[in-house]
């Protein structure tokens, strides 16, 4: 008998496929007249729903897990990701930088600090176990020994030893813990009581047939697998030979914050003599990270086969940065070509930040220039430069219709409060991100349907850390334009003992005057001139050239200025009002809202 061509296809629900079974089974007409819902045909007819729904359920997630796109199991998206030539990032150990002072008795000469030797720290998540990746051979004359910037990484040290048998096809070396950050795996294999030590590598770039590499890559169940070369790209470890495995287990970014450390075994079983220590932590706990996230690959596997391990492009380097060092957050690359008013050609600038939100240090800034000179073009420099914050203080009256509203000013004040955080985080705190007054007035209306408009203002500041007793030259750019006569800073004191503001407005010289074009009002200064403003209490008004100022750039050139003191521990915070409803975030520049700084005015509508 011919297929019934009324048989339903696309719903494969329980209820669905039971009803086509008996549509197809009572369209036959040796079971025309059976009661499908009395007879034990109903079972039958049941089991088969059952194994069809059961059959269609499980093809679907087949299905589901073969594309990056749609998978949810991790062990299926590393899985595609290897394809891509993608390799997700391991959980990261959180450094700090120590300064040790070793006191001594009956040792002269050398005192060693073995590679591993630990340190213990507390944070809020509990105590934490850091470690040395090196050995450190200090030499004095006398009893004390002083070492510095010593870097101790979060974690503890295993080590795991696996024999090669070669009579075992497609032999796996998979690391027995979870947790491990790969970047601290060390591997050497000992053949005929020769030990060789042996280095990661991620691609074949270079590799011949007696190259002592190894590779790293993800197993089911977060576990980490090392793998050699296969004789044309890298040695084949021999039959019995011994493969030493030693890494770091860490707890990633739980051990960000440790900032009190102390030696927690004694050196002087190694070095013999007595020997006490004082650790000063220099830079406390930071940049420990957590394994990627299925997310995370989802998005950079693909833009990682795309950048194809090479350094040409301004977002090559950034999917590199940020694929392979886990403590960046957001990173910013941009040409010197595009410096307003000092090109530097062939010079390439990266800004980063960081998820603790302290500048990246300079060792990391000296691996990231490392790792990236192999995979950009030559003759290119690559060089850091600071991350540079603009804070945005807006100032918002919002019109309320209480009578539609059970909520108080202060609940009024308070949800607005929040919108004003959510478009914070959602919208700015990254670089290339711009701040539209528009966007942000809807948002702060649909704060509460009682809220029937509002009126919000803006000012910006930044705040500059001059180093103190020299003079200095150097320019402030909010990347912004300015409206004259609105400059003006914190109180500082320069090197005569007096205190001071910046400021573009002399009323002993008066520049200012108004301006109708274009049917609006606009301020104008016809100098271009900054001040040091005295701040004095006795009404003496004395005004010292300090600089000029580009209103347009929203850039202040300071010419020399001598700080001996700041009332701000953050430096000299120097604020403007911007000229345009639009702010944008350029190259190294960051725009985020004050919060704190916020003001908020909730007004009845009559």
């Amino acid at each position: 008998m011919p297929a019934n061509s009324s048989l339903i296809l696309t719903s494969l629900d329980f209820d669905s496929l039971k009803q086509n079974f008996i549509k197809f089974l009572g369209s036959q007409t040796i079971f025309k007249d059976f009661d499908f819902s009395g007879s034990n045909i109903n079972v039958l007819l049941d089991i088969l729903s059952y194994n069809t729904y059961l059959n269609s359920f499980y093809l679907n997630m087949i299905g589901s897990e073969a594309f990056l796109s749609t998978a949810q199991l991790r062990d299926s998206v590393v899985s595609i990701a290897k394809e891509l030539n993608y390799i997700p990032r391991s959980s990261r150990s959180s450094v700090a930088t120590l300064n040790l002072t070793f006191n001594t008795s009956g040792l002269s000469g050398t005192l060693v600090i073995p590679s591993g030797t630990m340190f213990t720290g507390t944070n809020s998540n509990g105590m934490f176990s850091f470690v040395t990746d090196q050995t450190y051979t200090v030499l004095s004359a006398g009893s004390q020994y002083n070492v510095s910037n010593v870097h101790v990484y979060e974690g503890k040290i295993f080590t795991e030893t696996f024999i090669v048998d070669n009579t075992i096809e497609n032999q796996k070396f998979v690391l027995s813990n979870l947790n491990v950050d790969d970047t601290s795996i060390n591997v050497s294999v000992t053949t005929s009581d020769v030990t060789t030590p042996f280095l990661q590598k991620t691609n074949l770039h270079g590799l011949v047939s007696n190259s002592a590499v190894y590779f790293v890559q993800e197993d089911p169940g977060s576990l980490y697998e090392i793998s050699f070369g296969d004789g044309i790209f890298g040695i084949v470890p021999p039959h019995a030979s011994v493969i030493n495995v030693s890494y770091r287990v860490t707890n990633g970014s739980f051990g960000n914050g440790v900032n009190k450390l102390i030696l927690a075994q004694n050196l002087s079983l190694v070095n013999g003599g007595n020997i006490s220590s004082v650790v000063n932590v220099v830079d406390p706990s930071s940049d420990g990270a957590d394994i990627e996230s299925i997310e995370s690959i989802r998005f950079r596997a693909p833009r990682n086969y795309q950048v194809q391990n090479r350094a040409i492009t301004a977002f090559d380097f950034e999917d590199l940065i940020t694929q392979n060092f886990p403590e960046v957050k957001d990173v910013s690359v941009f040409g010197g070509e595009d410096i307003f008013g000092s090109i530097q050609y062939g010079t390439v600038f990266i800004a980063c930040t960081t998820f603790s939100g302290a500048p990246l240090s300079k060792s990391i800034e000296t691996d990231i220039i490392n790792f990236l000179s192999s995979k950009t073009s030559i003759g290119i420099t690559l060089k850091f430069i600071n991350t540079d914050y603009v804070f945005i203080v807006p100032y918002i009256t919002a019109y309320v219709d209480f009578s539609q509203t059970s909520l108080s000013p202060v609940d009024i004040s308070t949800e607005i409060f929040q919108s004003i955080s959510s478009y914070n985080s959602n919208n700015l705190k990254a670089f290339n991100a711009d701040f539209m007054l528009s966007k942000f007035a809807a948002q702060i209306d649909d704060s509460d349907n009682s809220i029937k408009g509002n009126t919000t203002t803006l000012s910006m500041y930044k705040n500059v850390l001059f180093a103190n007793g020299y003079p200095q030259t150097l320019t402030i750019s909010f990347n912004n334009s300015i409206i004259p006569g609105t400059i003006s800073s914190s109180d500082f004191i320069l090197s005569d003992g007096k205190s001071y503001k910046i400021t573009d407005f002399n009323p002993l010289n008066n520049t200012f005057y108004g301006s109708n074009s274009n049917g609006s009002f606009n301020i104008v200064n016809s100098s271009n001139a900054l001040y040091f403003s005295q701040v004095s209490t006795n009404n003496v008004q004395n005004f010292i050239n300090a600089g000029l100022v580009d209103y347009a750039n929203g850039s202040l050139y300071i010419q020399s200025i001598n700080v001996f003191d700041f009332m701000n521990p953050q430096g000299i915070s120097i604020s403007a009002k911007p000229s345009s409803e639009e702010l944008y975030g350029t190259r190294e520049i960051v725009l985020e809202i004050d919060e704190i700084k916020s003001s908020i005015n909730v007004t009845k509508i009559l």
